[in-house]
């Protein structure tokens, strides 16, 4: 079976207020939004500092960039007029390559042709000499006198030097100083050229002799 609630308008508005927290004294509400307030100040007042700081260091950060990428430019401008220098400086020695091959190639040419001048020079001359007339046997001969001729002299002027040197004793035999011979017996084991240079006057003198009788000879078969 139904029953209604036979609470009036009067009963419920009591029910309602039994029901209600009792309220806070408007001091004490106060406090807490003052409270609530210096929170809320302080977090803003960190949150604020917190993004001067991120906008400090992105400027930095932008500022950084900003000056990486000047020296990046400057760098490029710097390798690019590298590559400038290096492009027109290759193009300089190309030219002046192709300036050195062109006379190497003229001075080539020109010592070629004097080249060929003087081997041709030097045929002719060697057919020149074919031509001529070779000295025969009777022009040897000739000059084999005129060798023997000097030999002869020098065999007689060195006797003559070698007895000055020397004495007769009383069984008429030729004694030859100890130190001339000994002297002597050293130079015979030199070689020319080995000879000092006072000792080799001698040896050239000689020489000299048979080189005038050779043009001496030369001239009388032209």
């Amino acid at each position: 079976m139904h029953v209604k609630n036979q609470k009036g308008p009067k009963g419920r508005k009591q029910q309602k207020e039994k029901n209600r927290e009792p309220r806070k004294p408007a001091g004490e509400v106060i406090r807490d939004l003052k409270a609530q307030v210096a929170v809320l100040t302080q977090a803003a007042e960190a949150t604020k500092a917190e993004a001067l700081q991120v906008k400090a260091e992105a400027l930095n950060s932008v500022k950084e960039y900003k000056q990486r990428a000047q020296e990046a430019m400057n760098e490029r401008d710097s390798l690019q007029s590298k590559v400038d220098r290096l492009l027109e400086s290759n193009k300089t020695v190309s030219l002046e390559l192709a300036d050195a091959r062109h006379a190497f190639k003229l001075e080539h040419q020109e010592m070629q042709a004097k080249f060929d001048d003087q081997i041709k020079a030097f045929r002719d001359r060697i057919e020149e000499l074919k031509c001529k007339r070779s000295p025969d046997a009777e022009a040897l001969a000739q000059l084999r006198e005129v060798f023997a001729a000097v030999a002869h002299s020098e065999w007689s002027g060195w006797l003559e030097y070698m007895f000055r040197q020397g004495t007769l004793n009383e069984d008429e035999d030729f004694v030859i100083p100890k130190e001339q011979y000994r002297d002597w017996l050293c130079k015979r084991m030199l070689k020319y050229r080995d000879l000092p240079e006072g000792e080799q006057k001698p040896d050239a003198t000689s020489a000299d002799k048979y080189i005038a009788a050779l043009q001496q000879f030369a001239r009388g078969i032209e």
